[in-house]
């Protein structure tokens, strides 16, 4: 597939954060966030690494966050044009939007 289909991201900040289409860019959020609930076990309890290891402490390794960006690019293209320092960017800051997404599911199970 060329992208035929894909809800294109025309504009970020220098931060990462897409800014336009207004629309896609909240679908591009939302999206994120079912894919983190759909793709990460429940079981898993931390997004990053701890720096001590501990007995049964797991976290999303770096695989499984690959396999998040991947999926949200699916649904989602960033222009050719970007630098790859650009569209790394966006990545670095989507993966930071899924980690609070990840932290607010956890918190509202918790709370249920």
């Amino acid at each position: 597939m060329s992208g035929q289909g894909r809800l294109p991201i025309y504009t970020v900040k220098d931060s990462g954060e897409p800014l336009e289409p207004r629309e896609n860019c909240r679908k591009f959020i939302n999206q994120a966030g079912v894919i983190v609930r759909d793709l990460v076990p429940i079981s898993i309890s931390e997004w990053h690494k701890p720096k001590e290891e501990r007995d049964g402490a797991s976290y999303v390794n770096e695989n499984t966050k690959k396999l998040l960006w991947d999926t949200l690019m699916t649904y989602f293209n960033l222009p050719e044009n970007f630098a790859d320092a650009k569209k790394e960017k966006v990545k670095e800051w989507m993966l930071k939007n899924m980690a609070v997404q990840f932290r607010a599911w956890k918190k509202n199970l918790w709370q249920k």
